[in-house]
Order: structure tokens, then sequence, then C-alpha cells
């Protein structure tokens, strides 16, 4: 198996076992609170909005990046789109978590990125667009295989929580991180 091979499927695989394990228990953060809350108000996405493929979920469309294409996991579980010729990928998906707020799925998810081995993990700013306001959360993540940068960003909708989670290799430098996962929040649309 090739090192990109290994490094896409870590980075597929990684985030929805994550993204799982973090908004299923909501529970799990009561009594503790590493994380600080964001005091000021969510920022709105300071670049172009992404132009690629429209993708339409169960109450929402989001655009993947120009040149990112859709990619089918085994296991079905959500859409998922990689930028072509790379492992750097992303995925959107509805949790079946009801009702957590931003301050539960950040302390949470901080909780399990560590739990499960993750380095640099890191509470960011919040994001708004479409006035949804999505919780966003990275770390390192290479346990046992080649590391790579995990963003999990998330938003509520009613009782709906979605999750949008990001593998990228780590040699993107966290600017093109940041400039890709805006561009792709920015054309976030509930319906």
């Amino acid at each position: 198996m090739s090192r990109l091979t290994k490094i896409a499927a870590l980075a597929l695989l990684a985030p929805l076992f994550l993204a799982g394990c973090t908004l299923s228990s909501p529970s799990a953060s009561q009594g503790s609170d590493p994380v600080t809350p964001q005091t000021s108000d969510p920022a709105e996405p300071d670049v172009a909005p992404a132009t690629g493929t429209l993708i339409t979920g169960d109450g929402y469309s989001v655009n993947a990046p120009e040149g990112w294409v859709e990619f089918t996991l085994e296991n079905g579980v959500g859409t998922t789109f990689r930028k072509e010729g790379h492992a750097d990928n992303f995925n959107v998906f509805l949790s079946s978590a009801e009702g957590m707020s931003i301050e539960q799925g950040e302390v949470t998810t901080q909780e399990d990125f560590s739990a499960a081995g993750a380095t640099e993990v890191k509470v960011r700013d919040r994001i708004k667009t479409d006035g949804a306001e999505f919780a966003h959360v990275s770390a390192v993540y290479g346990k046992d295989a080649p590391e790579f940068h995990l963003e999990k960003l998330f938003a509520s909708n009613g009782d709906a929580t979605y999750i949008i989670t990001f593998g990228f290799t780590i040699d993107v430098p966290e600017a093109e991180r940041l400039a890709v996962i805006n561009s792709v929040v920015q054309t976030w649309v509930w319906s």
C-alpha cells in the first residue's frame, strides 16, 4: 500500500470514527470545562466561496472546492469529497446527537481528540454563515501511521447536528487549510 493511499485511508476513516464518538455523548463534558468559550461574535469567512460541486443533503447544501471529487466510502456514511490526486478530503453527515450546544461540542470534541491520541488539539474561532454558527476544533492525528491534520466543524439546526470533517496531509500549511475550510463553510445553506 503506497504512503498516499495509507494517508488517504486514515484521513477519511479517522474523522468518521472520531466524529461519531464525539457527538454521541454530550454528557461526557459535564463537570469539566477545559475550553474557554468564545466571547466575541463568530467571524464571517473572509475568502471567496467554494465553487465546486454542489452537495445537497438532508437539511443543507454546501459547495466542494473546485477540483475536489466525490469519493464513496465502503460504509456509506455521509458525503465525502477529496482533492483529486491527493489525500486531502472532507465529509458532511448528520450526527445522531440531538440538540447539542456549541459549547458542549467544543468540550467533548477536544476531550475525544485527546483521548484518541491526537496532538495539537485546539478550539478555533467559530465561523458564522447563513445564520449558522460553526464550532471548529483542530488536531494532528497519526497514531501508528503518518500524521495528518484533522479539522472538525459542526452546527445545529433545531435538533439536528451537522458535522463537516476535513483531513489534510501534514504538509498543508495552516493558512491553506483555513482558506479551504472557510471557502466551503461560506457556501453552507440550510434548506
